[in-house]
């Protein structure tokens, strides 16, 4: 009986693609893949100015992501704590900079006044660059500490001089709010419900367009009299404190999922500096809430 030769079986014919594959390991893991379509909705997460407006896409465009797998290149909660612990510090070593010119009279009150002013002014430019180019946030941001710093220690100091304490109650008021929210939301005592978080956005919102419609109108010559002291003027500060503090719970809910959702590193920074934003926001308010509390009416 004759054997049967067993013919091979036809090669399958695929047209060759003309992008080399990466090898297996040098792929983007799941995690990192998923990462762009996270970063996307930061913004949707947050009411903080810092965290809204930031274009997310851009920066995810610009090669800055992560390009390799592994969490060497991605955020973590406690890198955000270390950076965070970094701009607190260089802010309060600005602060006291500008503190100490004024109470030794190392320089004159009005030179004081023009660099408190003149960083405020870098500080604002700098906030704007940090938000609409977030991943220039490592850059960026120590030197918006630095301004700020700067801006609210002679600020700070005058308003001391004129009400003594004043600075000491405002720091500790708003260190406690910081570390009280922080340990609330940690034990899950206070949590960030979508319910929550769509109130803060609409209030914080309203309130914005409010405040700048007023200070528009008081730039053209229209007295208003919600932007200056008496009851009206303290229950907007106090608005203003509970605004701030409801965004810190929305900060602290943000930072913490994407930390768990692989964000690239440079969000340490830019995440700091949200929170910066906001416990400057407070620190403003509750010393303008205290100032009127005192008889002072700006």
């Amino acid at each position: 009986m004759p054997l049967r030769m067993r013919s091979a079986k036809p090669a399958r014919v695929t047209l060759n693609d003309p992008r080399p594959r990466a090898p297996a390991a040098a792929r983007p893991s799941r995690r990192c893949r998923l990462a762009p379509t996270m970063m996307a909705s930061i913004g949707q997460v947050s009411t903080n100015p810092a965290l809204r407006h930031g274009n997310f896409e851009e920066a995810q465009r610009s090669g800055n992501w992560v390009r390799q797998g592994g969490d060497a290149g991605m955020m973590t909660m406690e890198g955000t704590v270390d950076k965070t612990a970094l701009l607190l510090a260089l802010t309060a070593g600005a602060a006291a900079v500008a503190w100490q010119q004024i109470y030794t009279g190392a320089m004159g009150v009005a030179a004081v006044m023009s660099v408190t002013q003149g960083a405020g002014m870098v500080g604002l430019g700098l906030a704007l660059a940090t938000c609409f180019k977030p991943h220039w946030a490592p850059k960026t941001t120590p030197l918006y500490a630095v301004a700020k710093g700067l801006a609210l220690g002679g600020s700070s100091a005058f308003l001391e001089m004129m009400y003594p304490g004043l600075v000491v109650q405002t720091l500790c008021l708003t260190f406690g709010t910081l570390f009280t929210l922080l340990a609330g939301y940690r034990t899950r005592l206070l949590q960030v419900t979508e319910g929550f978080r769509s109130t803060v956005y609409m209030a914080s919102g309203g309130f914005f367009v409010g405040m700048m419609g007023m200070m528009l109108m008081r730039m053209c010559g229209v007295n208003v009299p919600f932007m200056s002291g008496g009851p009206i003027g303290m229950v907007i500060a106090l608005v203003s404190v509970a605004l701030a503090a409801s965004n810190l719970l929305l900060d602290f809910d943000m930072i913490e999922n994407s930390s768990y959702r692989g964000m690239p590193k440079w969000m340490e920074w830019y995440s700091g500096f949200s929170l910066l934003v906001t416990l400057i926001w407070m620190y403003t308010s509750i010393l303008r809430l205290l100032m009127m509390m005192r008889g002072g009416d700006e």
